[in-house]
């Protein structure tokens, strides 16, 4: 593995790891904001940051469309 794909893999890690604590941190201030939690929408929310690690590891592992997908998404 050449020095370019070393950053680019150190990057792409650093990236979806913000991308993570970005999600939990939305996640936790949509719940403490409700003065009783709400099952239904925490669900939902987890359901969501599970999908969301699942497209960074198929964007991890160069896929074209977990690209394509993240970044329409993420956009």
């Amino acid at each position: 593995m050449n020095e370019l794909e070393q950053l680019g893999k150190r990057r792409t890690i650093l990236i979806s790891i913000s991308i993570l604590l970005v999600s939990l941190h939305t996640i936790y201030f949509y719940q403490s904001a409700l003065p009783e939690i709400d099952t239904s929408k925490l669900i939902q929310q987890g359901i969501r940051f599970i999908l969301t690690v699942v497209l960074l590891i198929f964007v991890f592992q160069a896929k074209q469309w977990a690209r394509i997908i993240a970044i329409v998404l993420f956009f």
